[in-house]
């Protein structure tokens, strides 16, 4: 029998999730706060260090301008007509003294005058990018009307790809972490593309899209979309089970299940008014770090009642979902059915021949083999068939939910009777050789170098090296690379430590790199003043989870990729190559030590626009009623990013 509803027995249910699972919860309700799905008002204690800027604001004269259409942002509706009508101009310039004030109102923790976040959060937020956009329309099309249509177009698509197909699925992907978590106690993060490996991907975009245009429409009725918010809550969670449902069947099973318990579930919101009150207090900390993971929690356990209670009550949609699994572990036996060849693969030995003494010290704990041989080709295929088969084994265990259990899965290609498949597996646990690891470290110096170069050309429009060196190479990139090949590599196995483990090693790096540059050579090689969270312009937030973000991906894609294409090449090829390599940049480093390179374009950077009010303190400069009635007299240059 299904047990009362009792909201007591909800909030201890999802607490106790909770402990056993934090971290990975942590982790879901963090990415879709920051994503901006759910959970609004998280990330509020990030904007702490700006103040707003009201589309109205007083100048000296104590006239009123205009200067953005609505205080929290740029009307792209207001932007489109401006073009249309011809005054492109003016919106350019309001932009400009829109994002000179936003730089203005920023303290130097959240900083808005360098760096990627920033010129992001600069040029939306002011509506630079979109005015850009438009003017090279405007200049393509010779025409405003079809510049203002087409740009129209754009972001109606834009749009439509990003919140309702990217997007818009997420509610169901979380559901689905919140369900397994119940009842196992592994869930691979491979489960945040299930819908991928199920094939309903847009089909769920359409079923979510739906739910929200019906209650949309309700909204007009006020008191309506009030109530339908109730009943069409469970949708995620029944999409999250069976994506097979159509936006007609999950809506109307939604609305079944919750006939009856509307009001109850108003009620539970109340009894966390007291929760809520705390996030606006710590402006969303106290969300990020408990409430968000706790309130998904209590509603995933009044899904898992309300199913149980519809499908005791006979009701025909709940036949359909029919995946048990989801809220029971599945017994031994339906497991082995489907897991023999996993059976049979624990049963043979595998025994991985690791290297002994001094040289197996340092593959052990470094991964670093002087050379390549078959010991280590078949060290590295066995390491491959032990991290396949875990996954595999965590399942038949019971350890995690059986994925071959899934009664949605598409029909797959039969596997040939006791064969294992693997699937696709890049060797990432492998060990590195001193040849790979030389080229592995210029072909990192070599991106570093690119990426700053191109980085620096579309902020400023100017070509110039950004390397410490004359080379085509920046050695802290290759040195980042290469130190977390070593360093980290007992992180490897554990990709959310190796991520942490990043972040640390290569701020550590990159701070005490600056250090040493400053007091030891004079010279400031680079600066993060003005970026968001630096610490003494050394080092900042953005370029830490750049290096974390791109460590992931070195480590565990692009390394073994190239190191894949240099076992290719015979040893006689390679050591020449490396000693070349290595020729040419020690010498380049002991001539730049002489002859430093100084064109670095660290001044290419234009001063801010002055601000409004400034303008007011000093008195100098045209007044922002001479901006608008002559945008000639300021034009916005075309780095926006940099010059902010």
């Amino acid at each position: 029998m299904n047990p009362a509803f009792v909201r007591k027995d909800l909030k201890h249910a999802s607490l106790q999730n909770l402990k056993k699972h934090y971290l990975i919860l942590f982790i879901i309700c963090f990415i879709v706060a920051a994503l901006g799905v759910e959970f609004s008002g998280t990330m509020e204690f990030l904007s702490t260090g700006t103040k707003a800027v009201s589309g109205k604001e007083k100048i000296s004269s104590g006239a009123v301008i205009d200067l953005v259409p609505e205080p929290e942002g740029v009307d792209l509706v207001d932007l489109i007509y401006r073009v249309v009508t011809g005054g492109i101009d003016e919106a350019e310039t309001a932009a400009h003294i829109e994002e000179s004030n936003e730089i203005a109102n920023a303290t130097e923790i959240f900083g808005r005058t360098n760096g990627i976040f920033a010129s992001l959060a600069n040029n939306f937020g002011s509506g630079k990018f979109y005015v850009g956009v438009m003017r090279a329309l405007q200049n393509l099309t010779k025409s405003s009307t079809a510049a203002g249509v087409i740009f129209a177009l754009i972001a109606v698509t834009l749009y439509i790809f990003l919140i309702y197909i990217f997007l818009g699925v997420v509610p169901a992907i979380m559901s689905r972490f919140f369900l397994e978590t119940r009842v196992y106690k592994k869930v691979p993060m491979t489960r945040a593309v299930f819908l991928l490996q199920l094939k309903k991907w847009f089909h769920v975009a359409w079923v979510l899209f739906v739910r929200r245009f019906y209650q949309f429409l309700w909204w007009f009725t006020i008191v309506g979309g009030f109530i339908k918010s109730y009943s069409y809550m469970m949708v995620p969670f029944i999409i999250a089970e069976n994506p097979n449902l159509s936006a007609k069947e999950a809506i109307t099973l939604s609305r079944q299940m919750m006939n009856g318990y509307k009001w109850k579930a108003f009620v539970l919101d109340l009894t966390m008014l007291g929760w809520i009150l705390l996030g606006l207090l710590t402006l969303g900390l106290s969300d990020l770090f408990f409430f968000n993971m706790y309130s998904t929690g209590i509603y995933t356990e009044l899904y898992v009642w309300l199913r149980a209670r519809a499908k005791e009550s006979g009701n025909e949609l709940s036949a359909k979902l029919a995946d048990p699994w989801l809220y029971e572990k599945a017994p031994y036996s339906d497991i082995s059915a489907h897991y023999g060849d996993v059976e049979e693969e624990l049963k043979k030995p595998h025994l991985v021949r690791e290297l002994k003494g001094i040289r197996g010290f340092f593959a052990k704990n470094f991964g670093l083999v002087l050379r390549y041989d078959e010991r280590e080709r078949e060290y590295e295929q066995e390491q491959a068939r032990m991290n396949a088969l875990a996954v595999r084994r965590d399942e038949l265990q019971g350890i995690s939910y059986p994925w071959r259990l899934n009664p949605y899965l598409p029909p797959a290609r039969p596997r040939k009777e006791g064969r294992f498949k693997f699937g696709f597996t890049i060797y990432y646990m492998r060990n590195y050789s001193l040849t790979s690891l030389i080229m592995i470290f210029v072909f990192f110096s070599f991106f570093g170098w690119a990426w700053e170069v191109i980085l620096h050309f579309v902020q400023t429009g100017n070509w110039v090296n950004r390397g410490v060196l004359h080379g085509p190479w920046l050695p802290i990139y290759g040195s980042g690379g290469v130190l977390m090949l070593l360093f980290l590599k007992r992180l490897r196995q554990k990709p959310i430590f190796h991520f942490l483990g990043t972040i640390v090693l290569c701020g550590f790096v990159e701070y005490w790199t600056g250090y040493a540059c400053e007091k030891f050579l004079g010279r400031r090689y680079w600066s993060y003043d003005g970026y968001f969270l630096n610490l003494d312009g050394r080092i900042c937030a953005e370029g830490l989870l750049a290096f974390g973000l791109g460590g992931i991906l070195m480590v565990y894609f692009l390394a073994p990729l190239i190191d894949d294409l240099i076992r290719k090449m015979p040893m006689k090829v390679t050591i020449p190559i490396c000693v070349v390599l290595s020729l040419l940049f020690v010498g380049d480093s002991l001539y730049s030590r002489k002859y430093p390179n100084t064109n670095t374009g660290e001044d290419d950077h234009p001063k801010p626009t002055p601000t409004v009010a400034a303008m007011e303190d000093d008195g100098s400069g045209p007044s922002p009623e001479d901006l608008l009635s002559d945008p000639s007299v300021v034009k916005p240059t075309a780095t926006g990013a940099a010059a902010g």
